[in-house]
């Protein structure tokens, strides 16, 4: 079990960078990085936080290792930045909702990890902050996500008919 304690939370950081970071190198090089199913990844991401949100609570001591307690506390506002990526990129409810439980996840496994109670409150403050901004970017990508696309409603033949409109 100590063994899954310190895997898992390098497990959620790999799937929790792999999209913001591939995003990013792929536009450096002008190309486009897209998953084949948005939705698949955020289950797998939002499983993954579950499991080690559940097992730090099962184990009765906090996380061993200092650099896994470091890592846990990139994990917080990494998260919040692949939450926003994957809600922007797939506008379908289930996918925000997989997103703030893991986003949620990743807040108590901070939270876990820090001693001091004046860290914690603010680490809290800004976890309400992000949530809701998070609530709000889903909610209107949720309203407003189709407006700005081209969709073709009707095609019209030229009467030389060479051209389309």
């Amino acid at each position: 079990m100590k063994k899954a304690i310190s895997v898992l939370p390098c497990l959620l950081f790999a799937l929790t960078i792999f999209f913001p970071v591939g995003a990013l190198v792929s536009a450096c090089f002008g190309y486009t990085f897209q998953l084949t199913n948005v939705f698949a990844a955020s289950v797998v991401i939002t499983v993954t936080s579950v499991f080690t949100a559940i097992l730090s609570i099962i184990s009765k001591d906090k996380l061993y290792n200092k650099s896994i307690i470091i890592l846990s506390c990139i994990l917080f506002p990494l998260s919040f930045i692949n939450a926003v990526i994957y809600i922007f990129e797939n506008i379908q409810l289930s996918v925000a909702i997989c997103m703030l439980v893991s986003l949620f996840c990743c807040f108590f496994i901070m939270i876990r990890n820090i001693k001091s109670k004046v860290r914690k409150v603010i680490v809290s403050v800004l976890f309400l902050l992000m949530t809701a901004f998070v609530i709000f970017f889903a909610f209107m990508m949720q309203l407003f996500g189709i407006i700005g696309q081209n969709t073709v409603i009707q095609t019209i033949e030229s009467p030389d008919k060479n051209h389309y409109a």
